[in-house]
């Protein structure tokens, strides 16, 4: 779970770059002229869910990391002694 919170590293950025390049391209070329078939909207949702579900699992990781911080600080500066 704290591999997750690591600080930033910009090594995995050119890459996310790439990926940004590849899916705009794909868009901009103009796949088809006409609305996304059953097919398209069925993958866009699907993954639309699962970044949904990897953001909140983040965002639930870092409020239980920083809760259990905050509350093993206030321990120490309290009791003046471990959790």
């Amino acid at each position: 779970m704290l591999a997750i919170l690591q600080v930033w590293n910009t090594n995995g950025v050119e890459g996310v770059h790439r990926f940004l390049g590849r899916a705009w391209r794909l868009f901009e070329g103009g796949l088809s002229d006409g609305s996304p078939d059953a097919e398209q909207l069925r993958l866009l949702h699907s993954t639309i869910k699962r970044v949904r579900a990897a953001v909140e699992y983040v965002v639930s990781a870092f409020v239980s990391v920083r809760g259990a911080f905050h509350s093993q600080l206030r321990q120490l500066m309290c009791d003046g002694a471990p959790p």
